[in-house]
């Protein structure tokens, strides 16, 4: 798994202006999803992670994860979305992406990190 998470931290930078801005208005979808429409959610965040994995990482990707180890445990799989949690948060220090930290750290605490510390809301 740490070779995966390796690979993945090191995976090419998104470089194509049209991808960026599309990564950049579904970042604003999923804030927006996140509070007023959570079923939109997996649609949201499934088409970022696939920009991802095909055009390469950008600072909205953090976010993509973050909200993915969310989601995850809606799943109740606390163990995964533990570990895309913590690759959000390495990611985001990697790009220092500061400006999505609270967005990053919302979308993790409020689901892996709270059940992993047995905080439940």
């Amino acid at each position: 798994k740490n070779k995966s998470k390796d690979e993945f931290l090191n995976y090419h930078e998104m470089n194509e202006g049209s991808m960026t801005a599309a990564m950049k208005f579904l970042q604003i979808l999923l804030n927006s999803s996140f509070i007023a429409k959570q079923e939109y959610l997996p649609l949201i965040i499934g088409q970022m992670m696939q920009l991802t994995l095909h055009h390469g990482i950008c600072k909205e990707s953090c976010a993509a994860l973050g909200y993915l180890s969310f989601l995850l445990c809606e799943f109740e799989d606390f163990k995964e979305s533990y570990h895309t949690g913590q690759l959000a948060i390495l990611l985001l220090e990697k790009l220092q992406s500061k400006e999505l930290l609270p967005q990053v750290y919302l979308a993790y605490f409020a689901g892996a990190g709270s059940y992993i510390r047995g905080v439940k809301f």
